[in-house]
C-alpha cells in the first residue's frame, strides 16, 4: 500500500519542454543523426540532448495511458470539490494509478485546456481527485 507517501503539491517538480524536433523525431520513431560520445567538446551539449530524448520518450510512454471518455463524478465536501473518475482496469492496475499521482483531464470535446489533478485515494475502479477550483 502506498498510503505512507507524502504529497507536497507545493514543491512541484519544473516543466523542462522538450524540443519540439527531438519530440517529432521520437514521435515518428526515427533516429536522429545525434552521436553524443563524437567528440568531447560536445559532450555537455550532448548530455542535455538525451535527457531530452529521455524526456521525450517518457511523454510518448505516458500517453499510451490515455483514457478517452472517462466518466468523471464531482462531490461537495463543504468548501471543497473532489471528483470521482470512474476507470475501468484499475484493479489490475492498467493503468496504474497510486496516491499522489498527477492526473490530467479535459472538458470533452476540447484539447485546448489540461486540467491536473492530485490522486487522493485509489478504489477498485475509480480514482478520487482534487482538481484546480476553475474546472
Amino acid at each position: 500500500t502506498h498510503d505512507d507517501v507524502e504529497w507536497h503539491p507545493e514543491r512541484p517538480l519544473g516543466l523542462y519542454l522538450v524540443p519540439e524536433k527531438l519530440q517529432e523525431d521520437v514521435d515518428k520513431l526515427e533516429r536522429t543523426s545525434f552521436n553524443p560520445w563524437r567528440t568531447r567538446a560536445n559532450y555537455a551539449e550532448r548530455a542535455h540532448t538525451l535527457l531530452y530524448i529521455e524526456e521525450a520518450q517518457q511523454v510518448k510512454n505516458f500517453r499510451k495511458f490515455d483514457v478517452s471518455g472517462a466518466r468523471l463524478e464531482s462531490n461537495r465536501q463543504g468548501d471543497e470539490v473532489w471528483h470521482k473518475l470512474l476507470i475501468e482496469g484499475l484493479a489490475e492496475r492498467r493503468p496504474s494509478v497510486l496516491k499522489g499521482d498527477s492526473v490530467y483531464v479535459w472538458v470533452p470535446g476540447t484539447t485546448d485546456v489540461e486540467y491536473e489533478g492530485f490522486v487522493n485515494e485509489v478504489l477498485r475502479d475509480a480514482a478520487w481527485l482534487q482538481l484546480n477550483p476553475c474546472f
